[in-house]
């Protein structure tokens, strides 16, 4: 106890909070929805023009077209309008599309005509943001388009989680 201004009493006090504090840094889903990322072959994955699969990394070959390498049922309906990340690794400079399995979809980087823009990687690894469209269009497929301008390159460690914090 002590005095406190004109004589009046002040007293000290200690306060416990009671209670349980929960704090989550689980931002991310621990699934990761892509099938053999790590691994890329026509196990999991389906390519065509341009696109062939070797030594676990799925490769465009430049001048071959425009083309995609696509995995199948890794988003289902309940997913639509949740936010994703996806993360891949590049061995050079390309330049690509990430969408749907008809590339008539983006999911990243859409200009407002629904098929989106390409979008140029540097090599190395990459993770990149997007919420998955709804839409009346395939959305059940995560594809990664390239054509004849991009150059040759390998896409390799495909990982894809939800954001379960924006939903």
């Amino acid at each position: 106890q002590g005095t406190f201004g004109l004589g009046a009493e002040f007293v000290q006090q200690t306060v416990s909070p009671s209670g349980t504090l929960h704090v989550s840094t689980a931002r991310y889903s621990t699934t990761n929805k892509v099938t053999d990322g790590s691994a890329i072959s026509d196990t999991n994955w389906d390519a065509n023009a341009g696109w062939g699969f070797g030594s676990g990394v799925a490769t465009f070959t430049t001048g071959s077209g425009t083309g995609r390498v696509k995995q199948n049922s890794v988003f289902v309906e309940a997913d639509e309008g949740k936010r994703f990340k996806v993360t891949f690794t590049l061995s050079a400079n390309a330049l690509m599309h990430i969408g749907n399995s008809t590339g008539n979809l983006a999911y990243v980087g859409d200009d407002g005509t629904g098929s989106g823009t390409y979008n140029n990687y540097g090599a190395g690894t990459h993770t990149v943001f997007f919420v998955l469209p709804v839409s009346n269009l395939d959305t059940t497929t995560l594809g990664f388009w390239s054509q004849n301008a991009s150059g040759t390159f390998a896409i390799s460690n495909i990982s894809l989680y939800e954001d379960t914090l924006s939903t």
